[in-house]
């Protein structure tokens, strides 16, 4: 029954505060547009999550609270930033802190090794990633400038023949 109350106590929650959204845009209340975005529903409700994870035994909202938060932060850095990583990676770098932060809240081991799991492919997914687009960058430099490549080669091989003599 407490488990009823809880998903009630959620899901009223989240429909308040989307009506108080959808209100405050009717009377056209000033930056109310870029302040409430769909990402930032995510993130409201990422963080209904966490807060109800905190009355039950278990914390199992925790996870998908994690990840709704990470996802509507990284939603929104790409579109307003046109710097932030889009890299699929991140989505398993926010799932492994979901996981992490859910090992922390039940205090069981197990559940952070899918997260450590996830950290890696994302640590590994990032270096190669960065690794290949630099290799592919030298290969777009080499692909313009071959020339001087050989005739660099060339002056080398050269002056290397002079100095044995």
């Amino acid at each position: 029954m407490a488990k009823k109350q809880n998903n009630n106590a959620v899901l009223g929650t989240v429909l308040i505060a989307v009506g108080l959204i959808f209100l405050a845009r009717e009377f056209d209340i000033p930056y109310i547009d870029q302040l409430f975005t769909w990402q930032w529903m995510m993130v409201g409700i990422g963080l209904v999550l966490i807060l109800f994870s905190g009355r039950g035994k278990d914390g199992g909202l925790i996870l998908p609270g994690v990840i709704l938060i990470g996802l509507g932060i990284h939603f929104w850095g790409t579109s307003f930033f046109s710097w932030w990583p889009t890299h699929w990676a991140i989505f398993t770098f926010i799932v492994s802190i979901g996981f992490f932060m859910y090992s922390a809240r039940t205090k069981s081991a197990g559940a952070s090794i899918p997260g450590i799991i996830l950290l890696l492919i994302s640590i590994i997914a990032f270096f190669f990633s960065g690794l290949w687009f630099f290799i592919a960058k030298t290969f777009n430099l080499l692909e313009n400038w071959w020339p001087v490549l050989l005739i660099l080669v060339g002056v080398y091989l050269l002056f290397s023949q002079f100095k044995r003599r």
